[in-house]
């Protein structure tokens, strides 16, 4: 079970089967892992508000084979500069931990950015991860703000659709892809989204936050390609 610490200024691996450690003073480096467990000990965003956190009941898996899980759905700060400004949700699962080596929650970073944590959770694929994960601690899948089923899930309104009657190249594919993106924002915008505010820092603010909120003052993180980012 490796995991990722800060000492000074650098950043260290430690394996804790063996006691090998490995230090690494660029962050930069750990950008090209698809795949990592890391402990993190969380310091909380500035103007915290009382976070709004609400369970209901949620299972995945096959009929016969189901796994029984939270669904949570927590309110917070569309922008952690400004607490009084829109509250949007955060969708997350929760899958309990089993036997007698418990420690603190493993939160599932997705990759994208743009994937669903949730999504993936549901997945039979994942349900060997979970079964795995859930002996060291409670799993949390999330899905970052603008995904998934947290909300506003900021999904563009019209799909991309590049002519098939004209050649593609990288100038009009470039050229094409901006107007669309365009106009997906100006959609949002216009139902008073603060698109500036959906970025990894924010999503970071929202990770502490729900720790806070399942009174988890440290957690352990598994991520999956820009999860990895976000975990830095």
């Amino acid at each position: 079970e490796p995991r990722l610490f800060r000492l000074g200024q650098s950043y260290w691996w430690e394996n804790i089967l063996t006691g090998e450690q490995d230090c690494v003073k660029h962050k930069k480096r750990f950008l090209s892992l698809r795949l990592g467990l890391a402990v993190a000990t969380l310091a909380l965003p500035s103007g915290e508000a009382l976070a709004q956190l609400r369970w209901e009941s949620y299972s995945v898996g096959s009929q016969g084979d189901r796994i029984v899980a939270e669904l949570g759905r927590l309110s917070v700060p569309e922008s952690y500069a400004r607490p009084a400004s829109n509250k949007i949700t955060l969708a997350f699962l929760r899958f309990r931990g089993v036997g007698s080596r418990r420690g603190p929650p493993i939160f599932y970073l997705v990759g994208g950015p743009g994937g669903s944590g949730v999504a993936d959770a549901s997945g039979a694929r994942f349900g060997v991860y979970v079964e795995a994960l859930r002996k060291l601690g409670d799993v949390i899948a999330l899905d970052q703000r603008g995904t998934g089923s947290s909300e506003p899930n900021l999904r563009c309104p019209e799909k991309f659709a590049y002519p098939l009657e004209q050649e593609a190249n990288l100038y009009r594919l470039t050229e094409e892809y901006q107007k669309v993106a365009a106009a997906c924002a100006a959609f949002w915008r216009s139902r008073g989204v603060g698109l500036a505010d959906y970025n990894t820092e924010s999503s970071a603010d929202d990770v502490a936050l729900l720790a806070r909120s399942i009174n988890a003052p440290r957690i352990r993180i598994f991520t999956a390609s820009y999860g990895t980012h976000l975990a830095l």
